[in-house]
């Protein structure tokens, strides 16, 4: 693990002439009109279409003559920021509609880019003497062309650095009109092929002064415009340093049935050193596009699991009796209501993947597409306690993409998300936002099953947690299961915290957890099973008699399965991080690689168990007891009251029905309610 934080003070004093802003410096005439964008030319000067060697050519770079042959290839040197252009400033308002920032690359290894990724970036800041008046922020880099020359094809990459109308506004409202400073904390730049950007560490801080001809004070002096290009300091976190967990508390959001607080988190370290030199890391600024995962299925039914596999991917709707033959029902309830003689029954679903409305009566989500399923297991109740890492869930969607065209971020398939976000997420999060999270769990004892009755097994709220929090000694409990709770971490991550933490105690370093956001995660238990038509006995409503008729059903059910649905944060990028003394607060930008971040799916919070036997103890528990009560019934009415022998008869021809129905629900109850006390038991 290396953490390295970069300032250089050494000044290097260079003379910056590009071929093409010579004209526009030094030749070009004064501009009689404001123009609206970069490609107009002054005098015969166009930026966005002049070529990068037309530009390099002529021109000087630290004090020595551009020559091609002094940068060739070199797969030992890595891609390089070469210069950053800045072209046409003035404090004129009226001459400010040519002002544009160009960006030339150094590609030594003669990598191949993905030129039209919108991951392509540049991140920057600009203002004052440190480069950090505006802060950090991602810039996307425009392609416009590139070496061609024979032997060095590729060797020189031209881009624009893309402002919007806004940003470009506020840029000159800030920039100083003597002295503008643009300092480049990294680069991202996307190789053709992959999927994922790594952040390059630039750290160079461009001090531009002067005008071009025509932009200055006096429209007929020659151009002025010099620039000087030196260090500043940046924070770099290595690409598997920025690590990734999350916290799930284990009952609902209060007033839900579904529904769970999910608190996000990324961690990494910084060197003690820099804590006592800058005091408290008191904000970050971070960035991320936002998805919702549609409906994930998770079953341990393998034949449904089987089945699902020639449909995963496909366009899907309501059941219409062929091709896929199972009904996949989330959040699953029916209910039997008797009025006026009538009886009716109210089926529901909260979430279906071919759900067949001639059997349910309404569904609030129907899943037209299932992309991504698991399987957990052929064991009964397997899916009850399944968890997805969310490592695994994105090297699933990852699969799925593979042979995808309309990619979110070039890699993930759209078809995955029922959500994308229009655009990123940038926002600053200070030490001082607290997180509030909430966990409660109903529950029902035998006797509240069979009154329909229920209590509130436990009902949590965590207040004041920290967005930004340093780990310490004492965030440590006697077990690993304290430890995770008290820093709001995944217990399945704890190993990994523990040994970053371990690492960085013998670096002297300190972890950071840095809790960005917290979402609403759903999971819905599931009820499987095949549809059919069968021909049953059907009663008449509110009169006597009945028909045969064929009615739909759901057969062969279960509920070893369940549908999950999550908030992913693609790309997530550190830009950068604020440091507070309690006097001055210094912004220091991150260069750290984009990733994606994705909590595990976990089971539901109520499930409900597909094993059909209760254990054997409970039946004769549950016989001998009747025959002690019928026994001592006999006694008190026949001996004490004197009642006839047939009421006895009447009372043991009751409890015969009585038990025809209900002796598997009494005898599981039983199990439940004694099991615990009885482990001890070798028969339990």
């Amino acid at each position: 693990m290396r953490k390295v934080l970069k300032v250089h003070f050494q000044r290097i004093l260079s003379l910056f002439v590009l071929c093409v802003l010579c004209v526009a410096m030094f030749l070009g005439g004064q501009m009689t009109a404001p123009v609206a964008y970069a490609d107009t030319a002054i005098g015969d000067v166009k930026m966005d279409s002049s070529n990068v060697m037309d530009d390099l050519q002529n021109s000087t770079i630290d004090g020595v003559p551009f020559d091609i042959a002094d940068y060739a290839f070199d797969e030992n040197q890595p891609t390089q920021v070469f210069m950053l252009a800045e072209y046409c400033y003035s404090f004129y308002k009226n001459l400010r509609g040519n002002f544009g920032l160009y960006l030339y690359v150094w590609n030594p290894q003669g990598l191949s880019f993905n030129l039209t990724s919108t991951q392509n970036v540049l991140e920057m800041s600009y203002g004052g003497e440190d480069g950090t008046e505006s802060g950090y922020n991602w810039y996307p880099l425009f392609y416009l062309n590139r070496c061609e020359i024979p032997n060095y094809e590729g060797l020189f990459y031209k881009f624009e650095v893309y402002l919007t109308g806004e940003q470009k506004t506020a840029m000159l409202d800030t920039l100083n009109s003597s002295e503008r400073t643009y300092h480049i904390s990294g680069i991202e730049l996307l190789l053709a092929g992959e999927t994922s950007v790594h952040d390059e560490e630039v750290n160079q801080l461009y001090t531009y002064s002067g005008y071009s001809a025509g932009y200055g004070s006096n429209p007929d002096a020659d151009g002025t415009l010099s620039y000087e290009r030196t260090n500043g300091q940046v924070f770099v976190i290595e690409d598997d340093d920025l690590h990734q967990t999350f916290y799930r508390p284990v009952g609902t959001i209060s007033g839900t049935y579904f529904s769970q607080d999910t608190l996000h988190t990324v961690y990494f370290t910084v060197p003690n050193e820099m804590v006592e030199k800058f005091g408290r890391l008191a904000l970050i600024r971070v960035r991320w596009l936002e998805a919702l995962l549609n409906p994930v299925l998770i079953t341990g039914n393998e034949d449904i699991f089987n089945a699902l596999q020639s449909y995963i991917g496909a366009e899907m709707g309501a059941y219409e009796e062929s091709g896929f033959e199972y009904g996949l029902l989330g959040g699953y309830k029916e209910e039997t209501t008797t009025m006026g003689g009538f009886t009716f029954v109210d089926r529901t679903a909260e979430v279906a993947y071919n759900p067949w409305y001639d059997y349910l009566n309404s569904v609030e989500k129907e899943v037209n597409r299932l992309c991504l399923a698991f399987f957990s297991g052929n064991e009964t109740d397997s899916a009850d306690s399944y968890t997805v890492g969310g490592e695994g869930l994105l090297d699933k969607m990852l699969e799925y993409s593979r042979n995808g065209t309309d990619l979110v971020l070039d890699r993930y398939s759209r078809e995955l998300f029922s959500s994308v976000a229009d655009d990123y997420t940038v926002v600053d999060v200070p030490a001082e936002k607290e997180y509030s999270l909430t966990s409660e769990k109903v529950s029902q004892t035998f006797w509240e099953k069979l009154f329909g009755t229920s209590h509130t097994e436990f009902s949590d709220t965590f207040d004041g947690i920290q967005a930004i929090y340093p780990v310490s000694e004492k965030d440590f409990g006697k077990t690993k299961e304290q430890t995770c709770q008290n820093l709001y971490i995944d217990v399945n991550d704890y190993n990994e915290f523990l040994s970053v933490y371990e690492a960085a105690k013998e670096a002297k370093e300190t972890v950071y957890l840095f809790r960005f956001d917290q979402s609403k995660y759903n999971a819905w238990e599931v009820t499987q099973g095949k549809w059919e038509r069968k021909t049953m006995w059907v009663p008449n409503q509110g009169a006597g008699g009945g028909t045969w008729q064929s009615v739909p059903r759901l057969s062969d059910t279960d509920t070893n399965a369940y549908f999950a649905e999550e908030t992913v944060y693609l790309g997530l990028d550190l830009i950068h991080m604020e440091w507070d003394d309690g006097g001055k607060r210094v912004i220091i930008p991150i260069v750290s690689s984009p990733v994606d971040v994705a909590a595990d799916l976990t089971d539901p919070v109520y499930t409900t168990s597909d094993a059909t036997d209760a254990a054997w103890w409970a039946y004769v528990i549950l016989v001998v007891g009747e025959v002690l009560i019928l026994w001592l019934l006999q006694i008190l009415l026949h001996k004490l009251c004197g009642l006839p022998t047939w009421v006895m008869i009447i009372l043991v021809a009751v409890t015969v029905v009585l038990d025809i129905f209900f002796i598997q629900t009494w005898a599981a109850g039983i199990t439940e309610w004694l099991n615990p006390y009885l482990g001890w038991l070798p028969f339990s």
